[in-house]
């Protein structure tokens, strides 16, 4: 049986935080730091996919041939690691601002989003 890691739900936790943190700044002291959130939460993701897919184990994985179970731990890295690239260019500092660049980011959050999904209510 295939459990959820406690890194992907303290993962999800600090996502959950991040995002009422935003909605207090903005309510009580009308500070708007959208921008920041959405660049940290792509990186929170993406740190939290590449503990999930497991990284150390991955230069094993491609040695001894891949099976249908590893498909999904590099899937997993995969979007992890353009995650955090992509949260990283999201930041209000570097702010890349491209239609291919922004379509990338959709891309990412809808695997997010299914990920996050099957995490939490498929995966016992």
């Amino acid at each position: 049986m295939v459990k959820v890691k406690d890194a992907f739900i303290v993962t999800l936790a600090i996502i959950s935080i991040l995002g009422f943190l935003s909605i207090m700044l903005e309510s009580f002291g009308y500070v708007n730091i959208d921008d920041y959130i959405k660049a940290i939460i792509l990186i929170v993701i993406g740190v939290g996919l590449l503990i999930e897919g497991n990284v150390r184990v991955f230069g094993k994985m491609m040695r001894n041939g891949l099976t249908a179970d590893e498909t999904t731990h590099i899937l997993a890295i995969m979007i992890g690691f353009f995650a955090i690239i992509t949260g990283i260019f999201s930041l209000p500092v570097v702010m890349i601002t491209n239609p291919v660049f922004n379509g990338i980011k959709v891309i990412i959050s809808a695997f997010a989003i299914i990920i996050i999904i099957i995490e939490t209510w498929v995966v016992k």
